[in-house]
């Protein structure tokens, strides 16, 4: 897990397996964290070098256009922002890839296996120097 207590007070982390996007998101629930939302390029960049810095190129992100034509984020709000690769969107769940020049984002299968990313609100611990 890692947490930033100077862009937004928000603790990241990509739990160790692959799974489908629906359990990707009861997993962020159980972990009392959201599926995370990407609502500019700073968000995005950030994120890009998180997955970086932990030697992953490509995770679900909680956005999806489950039997509708737009997509939406996991929260129930509509996508307004998105950084689309060449040629997508695809299908139906949306990856970010790391690897890409501009930190792009691809669709896959929900029914694929991908690692996924959560995101909760920061805590400062006291008598701590670690954010929780």
């Amino acid at each position: 897990m890692y947490c930033d207590q100077h862009m937004n007070c928000k603790c990241y982390f990509v739990p160790n397996w692959f799974t489908k996007w629906s359990s990707a998101r009861k997993h962020c629930s159980d972990y009392n964290a959201q599926f995370i939302t990407i609502k500019n390029n700073k968000e995005n960049k950030y994120l890009s070098d998180f997955l970086s810095d932990i030697g992953v190129s490509r995770v679900f992100i909680g956005a999806s256009r489950l039997n509708e034509t737009h997509f939406h984020w996991s929260d129930g709000s509509l996508m307004k922002f998105d950084k689309w690769e060449d040629g997508e969107p695809k299908y139906d769940c949306v990856i970010v890839l790391q690897n890409t020049k501009y930190n792009h984002w691809a669709t896959a299968k929900c029914d694929d296996t991908e690692l996924f990313v959560c995101r909760k609100d920061a805590v400062w611990a006291k008598n701590s120097k670690n954010w929780l």
